[in-house]
């Protein structure tokens, strides 16, 4: 998965006709986290799935909810923080 940037975070980000352009300098180790997770996606679909998240969870954080993992049986194992 190639992913290049032209400065240390977010390089620019360019219109096309299809949306806006985003280049990304990740580290090896972050490339690798990515393509373990990917499951066959793209990258710009995992990015798209990632800030559908994040809405969530800012939205239901600003609302005074927390977000948690529960298991099967409904008991919490992680609570979700997002840092405002």
């Amino acid at each position: 998965m190639a992913i290049s940037a032209r400065s240390p975070n977010l390089a620019e980000s360019r219109s096309s006709p299809a949306g806006k352009r985003l280049n990304v300098l990740l580290s090896e180790k972050a490339q690798s986290d990515l393509e373990a997770v990917a499951g066959g996606r793209s990258l710009s679909e995992l990015v798209r799935l990632a800030m559908r998240l994040l809405k969530i969870a800012l939205e239901e954080s600003k609302g005074g909810n927390r977000l948690v993992v529960v298991d099967a049986k409904g008991n919490a194992k992680r609570e979700i923080v997002i840092p405002e």
